[in-house]
């Protein structure tokens, strides 16, 4: 074992009576949890060694708002498992999904709050259960500054988000509202690589941005073709490629 592996491989233990923002925090001293990711541990260097050795693990259930806008940023935080809702709402209540993160992955918008020392201007809730390593600004500046390896990790979180964004713009603009349904229910089905997904018809509605009524017709519509099968708060998958089909066809196949 190297002198770095033995700086950073310790045992990761509960610090008793503190939270981080509600949540529960896990004092990290150490434990390689970057090495499960290739963009992370391809890192290679001093800085980047000190800074796992000091950061904390937070972990946080399913449908916890990890902060809303307005909100003072303090810490860089990598998702180490689980999955993160990032969404801007809007005066009257309605919610826009900008994009979600998945385990490896930090939040870009957590990187402009840090860099321009302002607020948050969007909000983050939970899907599921989630567990994460927070890095202290001041380590998070000093990797920036030090650190190409982690630099160039930051850019394709970046570049990805902004993949995301874009597309979610995009269908906004020009997909019709069933095909968005199809092209949703479609990433989510295979983002959690399940056959069945829990979600309701008004969260589904609400990321589309119409009624609860209008999202139930359309679902019904899909269950008829047996592509579907509606549960109570869940949905089961029966059909891939035809709702595949559907997300890129669409038009007026689901109603």
């Amino acid at each position: 074992m190297t002198e770095r592996d033995t700086k950073t491989n310790k045992q990761i233990k509960i610090k008793t009576g503190f939270v981080l923002g509600g949540m529960d925090v896990l004092e990290l001293e150490g434990g390689c949890w970057w090495r499960q990711f290739a963009p992370l541990a391809r890192i290679d260097d001093e800085v980047w060694a000190d800074a796992v050795g000091d950061a904390e693990i937070i972990v946080a259930p399913a449908g916890y708002p990890l902060f809303y806008a307005g909100d003072r940023c303090r810490r860089f935080t990598i998702l180490l498992e689980g999955t993160v809702r990032v969404c801007a709402t809007g005066r009257r209540g309605r919610e826009m999904v900008l994009y979600r993160m998945h385990a490896g992955q930090a939040c870009v918008l957590t990187l402009t709050s840090l860099m321009l020392g302002g607020t948050y201007p969007v909000s983050a809730v939970t899907e599921r259960p989630v567990r994460g390593a927070a890095l202290r600004l001041d380590v998070f500046r000093r990797l920036l500054d030090h650190s190409p390896g982690f630099r160039q990790y930051v850019l394709e979180c970046l570049a990805d988000q902004f993949h995301q964004a874009l597309c979610q713009a995009q269908e906004l603009a020009f997909d019709p509202l069933d095909v968005r349904l199809a092209g949703l229910l479609y990433r989510r089905f295979q983002e959690e690589n399940q056959l069945r997904i829990e979600i309701t018809h008004n969260q589904l509605a609400q990321e589309l941005g119409t009624t609860r009524e209008v999202a139930s017709r359309m679902l019904k519509g899909l269950e008829r073709r047996q592509l579907l099968r509606l549960h109570r708060g869940s949905i089961e998958l029966n059909n891939t490629q035809a709702l595949e089909y559907l997300s890129q066809k669409g038009g007026e196949l689901l109603t």
